[in-house]
């Protein structure tokens, strides 16, 4: 009975290890969406960067950087299905959408001209992004 009760302890823990141990999101699937998402990135720096573009277009390419951000709602932040690294990552993402959209309403309806703070610290999040995005790209 003894030796029962081991063996079934022993089988929980080692399921219990290999389930947590699983990796939550396929790295090849989270790459695949971060590369979609970065490009969207490049195309809101672009935007905000050439003194042509206007309001619309910048808040076009914010759009469309939302919509290709939507594939990380699946991934719950809250629970243990990700790994830190590609936390880091969306949370760095997330920084640098919010920061874009703090250029965006600088703007202003006469647009009036952003500060240069906004627009750097929105540059700085999206190169943590890209370099996050590099190291773990290379790293799997």
């Amino acid at each position: 009975m003894r030796t029962t009760n081991k063996a079934l302890v022993l089988l929980i823990l080692m399921t219990g290890t290999f389930i947590y141990a699983l990796e939550g999101v396929a790295c090849e699937d989270f790459i695949s969406i971060t590369e979609k998402v970065m490009g969207a990135l490049d195309e809101v720096e672009t935007a905000c960067d050439d003194p042509r573009s206007g309001r619309q277009e910048i808040d076009d390419t914010l759009k469309r950087l939302r919509k290709a951000s939507d594939a990380y709602k699946r991934y719950d932040l809250n629970v243990n299905n990700i790994d830190r690294d590609q936390e880091e990552i969306i949370k760095a993402i997330a920084k640098a959408e919010r920061s874009f959209n703090l250029f965006l309403f600088s703007l202003g309806c006469c647009y009036s001209s952003p500060t240069e703070d906004e627009i750097t610290q929105a540059k700085e999040y999206s190169e943590t992004a890209r370099r996050l995005f590099l190291k773990y790209k290379a790293k799997n």
